[in-house]
């Protein structure tokens, strides 16, 4: 029995993050009071500070995101 890291599940969970801040850096303009979870709800959902509003998540030029980031691991049976 082997454990293994399913890449494909984890470099489409990568692809998927760096699309989410292409998009945001792409509309920075945008930096306000509103909830995070209003203005970027996909983002909000990986969020790990929940409260925090878009202003928050951008300073010195750039994005201060703290996201959870979950792989799937599984194990499979080598015979």
């Amino acid at each position: 029995m082997a454990d293994f890291v399913d890449t494909s599940a984890e470099e489409e969970q990568l692809l998927h993050l760096k699309a989410i801040i292409l998009a945001l850096e792409a509309i920075c303009m945008w930096l306000d009071d509103i909830p995070l979870k209003e203005q970027f709800p996909d983002l909000y959902a990986i969020s790990t500070n929940q409260y925090s509003t878009v202003e928050d998540c951008y300073s010195n030029g750039g994005w201060n995101l703290f996201l959870k980031i979950i792989y799937m691991i599984g194990s499979r049976r080598h015979e």
